[in-house]
């Protein structure tokens, strides 16, 4: 294994110009990756800013339900039900609904996202959104996020902005970065967004509930499933972030389009990685041959192009993990997509990549077998 190692390691090297090419185009190959996966990880994430903004074991939501934007109402009565089971501690009225936003100063349109939340601020563990909420006056008054599209204008406390061409005040600002929903998000309290968005205050995008504390959340779903009607749909919290997740990754245009970018990439990858050992391998045949002529076999033959392409996969994996940390940081500034790098996306890209060596090695060493001693003289 140490002599396999250590021919495989000069192969690799011996000729630098040769070897910084092939890292060079197997470290873009896995940087598409790193991209896509990125790409498809905020899409997760994005699906389910808001109720993670929220602290809440179960959600009660329309029988029509798909994702919260465009939720079709519940009655508030659902809600208020469901405060009869013996084990739920508290409930919560979240509202969600587009508008339109128009910048005092210059005039410029831009979608909205109101957001209207019941008076419990226990239940909101944004804490910027808590603090904003709570700083609410008595008059029209909104909590901007400052995630917003510059054409809202300055993202600022103190001013002033149409929503629905209701002049409305911004007391607060917070973080959310609502990418997929609008342009921006204004939270309110629940009365004032009754009279921008003219919805009736019996109407809810989402009822939240708390249970007691040791009560299992699942028990008391099954239970209120049992006990509410038929109009609406009971979920544990994390059951409704995965709907939504897959919503927005299996139906959504998006979701789906990244999915397949991913496929993509890998095939890029590995056609990229075979051109590079098969030319590396091609160059090699005589040296091949003559191990084979010196009694090596073909395991260790082919452990030797197997190695190499190992080695060219972790010498291309820093740099594309290094540039791909670069560009989520440059992407988030510049749209607010939640792209992080984590230890999870790493390991997971590693994987995928060794994966790709594993292909391309196999379908490369088809040349080894070719190596003939006879060819030699």
């Amino acid at each position: 294994m140490q002599t396999i190692l250590k021919i495989a390691w000069s192969n690799s090297f011996q000729n630098k110009k040769r070897t910084l090419s092939a890292i060079s185009g197997i470290s873009f190959s896995i940087l598409l990756v790193f991209l896509q996966l990125g790409f498809l990880g905020a899409t997760k994430k994005g699906a389910t800013l808001l109720y993670d903004s929220f602290d809440f074991d179960i959600a009660i939501v329309s029988e029509a339900y798909q994702f919260l934007a465009v939720a079709p109402t519940i009655d508030r009565i659902r809600l208020i039900q469901a405060q009869m089971d013996p084990d739920v501690e508290s409930i919560f009225s979240l509202n969600v609904s587009s508008a339109r936003w128009v910048d005092s100063a210059t005039q410029l349109e831009s979608t909205a996202l109101l957001i209207g939340l019941d008076d419990k601020p226990d239940f909101i563990n944004n804490k910027a959104l808590r603090e904003g909420y709570l700083a609410l006056g008595n008059g029209l008054e909104g909590v901007l996020d400052n995630y917003s599209h510059r054409d809202y204008g300055p993202l600022e406390v103190g001013r002033t902005g149409l929503i629905n061409q209701v002049e409305t005040q911004i007391s607060a600002l917070f973080s959310l970065g609502m990418f997929f929903f609008g342009d921006g998000a204004v939270a309110l309290n629940m009365g004032n967004y009754t009279r921008l968005s003219g919805r009736s205050s019996n109407e809810l995008s989402a009822g939240l509930v708390r249970v007691k504390a040791g009560q299992d959340p699942n028990v008391v779903v099954e239970r209120l499933r049992a006990f509410l009607p038929s109009d609406v749909l009971v979920y544990t919290k994390r059951g409704l972030q995965e709907m939504e997740r897959g919503y927005f990754v299996s139906v959504k245009p998006i979701g789906i389009m990244f999915q397949l970018a991913v496929g993509v990439a890998l095939t890029v990858g590995v056609v990229i990685l075979y051109q590079v050992l098969a030319t590396e391998l091609a160059n090699r045949m005589n040296e091949f041959a003559t191990l084979k002529a010196m009694g090596f076999g073909p395991s260790a033959i082919y452990g030797i192009g197997a190695t190499q392409s190992v080695i060219f996969i972790l010498l291309s994996f820093l740099p594309a993990l290094l540039i791909a940390m670069g560009l989520f940081r440059l992407i988030f500034s510049v749209s607010k997509l939640p792209m992080a790098m984590t230890f999870g996306l790493a390991q997971l890209v590693l994987i995928m990549s060794l994966i790709m060596c594993l292909i391309s090695s196999v379908l490369a060493m088809g040349r080894v077998r070719k190596a003939d001693p006879a060819d030699l003289f």
